[in-house]
């Protein structure tokens, strides 16, 4: 509040709505002994809403309320192996990859004894060997945020009597051009009238799928395999390569990974859709950000409806508008690879 004299005294109310329709609200509950200017909520089970309303001492009301404010609650961080080796010889080289947890995560491997290295701390180690044979136990801890997920898997280790089979990916090269993109790879150690190799592509680094194969024998005159995405989609596209024996001589390998990133000429970094809406408005980020992020959502009449943090490297949010009138909305975005961006969004019947 303004003007008059005394005490300001406050009240912090709390929702896990994100949309206040005023005094009374009942969706929004009052927190005891929160008279204070600043209020720091304990640990929560979901990502909650914040406002704090005030008055001057003696008065029966609190006719001031601030904006909105949002503690989102972060997910366990991402702990997934994605690409390890099912059955290996003694001293032949392997290859360990993690899923990408985000900015900001930490990645500990222990590959037990024998293994060499017998610990890492890289997302992707490559490579690693065994001395010795027998069933290894290897354990990923993922830490993001402060909070930590482990996940474990097993590995084959064989004292094979003669040389395996392997196949060893000296290289993997994305490059944009145009609207599409060109993929090429080099490999040696290769039977090239038992092998195929599978173009895969992903816009997370986790969930693959096929875009393209090629036979052991189609290569060019340098040893350099190629294949050429002309459907790419908006934002980084991730490759990597499946080497198959069709004989079974040998299990699947996979190459390292690399990705181009695709934004046509006038596309906007950050996309708001449908629009107009009836209430449900995705926000999506064609780059990434490496820092977090805000977006606000005002009224015409210059009023913040809403505020909420973004984590970093996320992709799409949604925003909920179902418990405002119908009109125009200002979505205002601050984020690190765009300069700050005022998008109108209508909500329709």
């Amino acid at each position: 509040p303004s003007g008059g004299f005394g005490v300001l005294e406050y009240l912090w109310l709390k929702s896990t709505v994100p949309v206040y329709n005023g005094p009374g609200d009942p969706n929004w509950s009052p927190i005891p002994n929160s008279n204070s200017a600043n209020y720091n909520p304990g640990p929560i089970s979901q990502t909650t809403y914040y406002i704090r309303c005030s008055r001057r001492a003696g008065c029966p009301d609190y006719p001031g309320e601030s904006n909105i404010v949002s503690k989102t609650l972060t997910p366990n961080p991402l702990a997934q192996i994605i690409d390890a080796p099912v059955v290996i010889c003694t001293n032949l080289d392997g290859r360990f990859e993690a899923a990408i947890a985000g900015g900001g995560a930490t990645y500990a491997w222990d590959f037990g004894p024998g293994a060499v290295p017998a610990t890492a701390t890289t997302r992707v180690v490559n490579p690693v060997y065994w001395t010795f044979s027998g069933v290894k136990s290897i354990s990923l801890t993922v830490t993001r945020f402060g909070c930590s997920v482990t996940v474990t898997t097993a590995v084959q280790v064989n004292a094979c009597g003669g040389d395996p089979l392997i196949v060893i990916f000296d290289d993997v090269i994305a490059e944009l051009e145009g609207e599409a993109a060109n993929i090429r790879w080099h490999v040696t150690g290769m039977d090239p009238d038992n092998t195929m190799f599978f173009v895969q592509r992903s816009e997370d680094g986790i969930d693959f799928e096929n875009i393209g194969a090629v036979a052991g024998k189609d290569h060019d005159a340098d040893g350099m395999f190629k294949v050429r995405d002309n459907r790419l989609r908006l934002g980084e596209n991730i490759y990597r390569i499946l080497c198959r024996r069709t004989d079974g001589a040998a299990p699947d390998g996979f190459s390292q990974t690399a990705s181009v990133f695709y934004q046509p000429a006038g596309v906007r970094a950050i996309q708001v859709y449908p629009n107009p809406t009836l209430g449900k408005v995705t926000v999506e980020f064609v780059k990434k950000s490496s820092t977090v992020s805000t977006i606000e959502v005002w009224n015409t009449y210059g009023h913040k409806l809403l505020e909420t943090e973004v984590p970093s490297l996320t992709e799409k949010v949604e925003l909920d508008l179902s418990g405002y009138a119908l009109g125009v909305y200002w979505v205002r975005i601050n984020s690190e690879n765009v300069r700050e961006q005022m998008m109108k969004v209508v909500k329709t019947e």
